[in-house]
């Protein structure tokens, strides 16, 4: 698994670095993305965690006006709803994938699609004081629509929605993530 998750990376970088070799170079094609937000879980999920923050960062590249790709990275903060639980839960992603966008160049909507290594991270105290921890890395998939306006070329204002299934032992996790953030051309 982790074996095609590197190869798919690996394929998704260098055919994105050929194609804008072989075509017009654009000085503004590559994009930092910085981006905030909420977690919330769905399903079984929810029975454990409620909505909390997230934080990311993605960089991408345009190969052609209506589709980049992009490497994503995100920590998403998970609040127990059991308050008597006292320890930290996270899930990390490590993605990579396409971004198709609709409309003109101003500001339009978009739409995109990723996999990748999702890093499952959980520990806490027990009444005795035992510590019990746990990391788990699990291939995802998330796809979503998003919408990007600005004036400036260097500079555009994101907003997007997406929805996550990572592929847990004996069922899938779920959860839909909610983003702002700004994204400079670099």
């Amino acid at each position: 698994m982790k074996n095609f998750l590197l190869a798919f990376i690996i394929i998704i970088v260098f055919s994105s670095i050929s194609f804008s070799q072989t075509h017009k170079s654009n000085s503004k094609s590559w994009g930092l993305e910085l981006d905030g937000g909420v977690t919330i879980p769905l399903g079984s999920f929810s029975d454990l965690y409620k909505p909390s923050g997230n934080a990311g960062l993605e960089v991408s590249n345009n190969i052609s006006k209506n589709f980049a790709v992009f490497v994503n990275g995100r920590f998403n903060f998970l609040s127990n709803k059991d308050t008597s639980i006292v320890g930290t839960s996270t899930y990390v992603e490590l993605t990579a994938g396409g971004r198709y966008y609709l409309g003109k160049s101003t500001s339009r909507f978009f739409l995109e699609a990723a996999a990748g290594d999702y890093i499952y991270d959980y520990s806490f105290t027990e009444l005795q004081g035992n510590v019990t921890s746990l990391t788990k890395n699990n291939l995802g998939v998330n796809a979503g629509i998003g919408f990007e306006t600005g004036s400036a070329k260097s500079m555009r204002f994101i907003i997007k929605s997406k929805y996550h299934t990572v592929f847990t032992q004996g069922k899938a996790t779920n959860y839909l993530g909610i983003y702002a953030g700004l994204r400079y051309a670099i």
